[in-house]
């Protein structure tokens, strides 16, 4: 298992970062949003 392209922790890392920033993404344009603000405006609060 020595000759993996990418070590386990970098892996990790670097896919927490994307879901974070996804997941910020998705929360700013939900709220940015008018047709998602008032449906999911009550979950954001």
């Amino acid at each position: 298992m020595s000759n993996r392209p990418i070590e386990f922790r970098s892996a990790v890392v670097v896919v927490t970062l994307l879901g974070v920033v996804m997941a910020l993404l998705n929360h700013f344009v939900v709220l940015s949003s008018a047709n998602y603000s008032s449906v999911f405006g009550a979950l954001g609060k």
